[in-house]
């Protein structure tokens, strides 16, 4: 995460971003401690700042004297002063025990879906003292006197506050803690099944979801009496709910529990099986809206492959071919999150209907050509295969603005053009 204090901002990176609660504490210490003796009140006897240091003179001078008594104090010298050891008291919301956590997601269209986001807003409320030195030279026959005072620092919310208020604190909850402990007094069991064979799958987690919000992790499938399955405890949180269900092997799996399911205490979910096939991929110039025959992919180029379906729960795959083209370590992190093996692309051994997104691009990173369409490969293929090679087109002449970057994209949105491409599985 970003050093330091986290206000508000949203951050492009993979993977949630947290801080730890008192790392940040103490960073506000040490920066009262470095920051506030450089506050200086205007018409006082200060060192004053450089007329070109513009952070100086908005945040670090304070013109809290009136008009007609500017000029009265400008032999007074004024100090503020704060030490990491006095008492101080920081609350930060939202905040979860001794860590901070932004929310993560990612986009929901298209390509937007694999970018990741980290949003976070923090609010501080804080009290804590500081000691304030207002010191005359001149006094006592030019002996000199300090008058030392000390003064609470009011902050409410980010903002300065010098009235009584209340500290709101907000704890985000805990799912284990707040939601998935209080449970069902009746055993429930979970059946995770392949779809093609009707088969019993061990070692499938199994999770409580309840509106895609809150989720309680149940445990795993196993042989139990000869049969595969998970009989729990249901939390007693949310009804009816729903379980997720995924293993390495199969797509992601969700199926809401009717009143049936609940009344017979048990519920089957079918399982797609996926197959992990090496991918390649050649290409097609098109010149004059003419394409031609198949070949390799020429140094420097590389395409990248968006491949979703709305017929599987949460699936998606994001691959580059060459495998990892200038990646940098949070996207190989990322992309590793998304499906194991980069080198490999999972499809299902089922009748599936993907939405295909290839982008080709040359070695400045430069689109000159693409892939897009419904695919709808031939399971009885995908179960026979080793590798697939998906075929992309290069436009010929190459873009060489946004306008006809726009106008090559529809080209290849052109069903008379994409119908003749073929994908191969090997």
């Amino acid at each position: 995460p970003p050093n330091g204090i986290p206000f508000s901002d949203l951050i492009f990176q993979c993977g949630s971003v947290e801080w730890s609660k008192p790392q940040v504490i103490q960073s506000i210490k040490n920066l009262l401690f470095y920051n506030l003796p450089r506050v200086q009140v205007e018409n006082t006897d200060a060192p004053g700042f450089d007329r070109e240091d513009t952070y100086g003179k908005n945040h670090l001078v304070w013109d809290v004297l009136a008009e007609e008594e500017a000029d009265r104090f400008q032999d007074l010298g004024v100090g503020f002063y704060y030490a990491p050891e006095f008492p101080a008291e920081v609350y930060i919301n939202p905040s979860q025990g001794n860590t901070l956590k932004a929310s993560y997601g990612r986009g929901g269209f298209d390509y937007l879906k694999y970018i990741c986001v980290n949003a976070y807003h923090f609010t501080y409320t804080m009290t804590y003292p500081i000691v304030v030195n207002i010191v005359d030279e001149s006094a006592f026959g030019d002996k000199g006197f300090i008058f030392r005072f000390a003064t609470p620092i009011l902050v409410d919310h980010n903002q300065g506050n010098r009235k009584d208020f209340r500290i709101t604190q907000f704890e985000r909850l805990e799912t284990d803690r707040d939601f998935c402990k209080r449970k069902q007094d009746k055993l429930f069991s979970v059946y995770a099944k392949d779809k093609m064979t009707g088969e019993d799958i061990l070692d499938v987690n199994v999770t409580f979801s309840c509106v895609n919000t809150y989720d309680c992790y149940l445990g795993k499938t196993r042989n139990d009496g000869g049969v595969g399955r998970l009989s729990t405890l249901l939390p007693a949180f949310c009804s009816p709910g729903s379980v997720v269900v995924t293993h390495q092997d199969y797509a992601t799996a969700r199926k809401q529990l009717s009143p049936t399911n609940l009344e017979q205490r048990y519920v089957d979910v079918p399982l797609v099986p996926l197959k992990p096939l090496t991918l390649r991929v050649q290409k097609r110039k098109l010149i004059n809206r003419e394409l031609q025959d198949p070949i390799s992919l020429e140094p420097g180029e590389y395409a990248v492959i968006f491949l979703n379906t709305q017929e599987l729960e949460d699936f998606g795959s994001m691959r580059e071919y060459p495998q990892l083209h200038g990646y940098t370590e949070s996207q190989e992190s990322y992309l590793d999150n998304l499906g194991g093996d980069l080198s490999k692309i999972n499809l299902a051994k089922d009748r599936i209907t993907y939405e295909l997104n290839i982008v080709l691009l040359n070695a400045d990173n430069e689109p000159i050509g693409g892939f897009i369409q419904d695919w709808t490969p031939d399971p009885n293929q995908i179960a026979g295969a080793e590798e697939v090679m998906l075929t992309v087109i290069e436009q010929i002449p190459h873009p060489i603005n946004a306008l006809q970057q726009a106008q090559m994209m529809m080209v290849l949105e052109d069903e008379k053009i994409t119908k003749q491409i073929e994908h191969a599985f090997r």
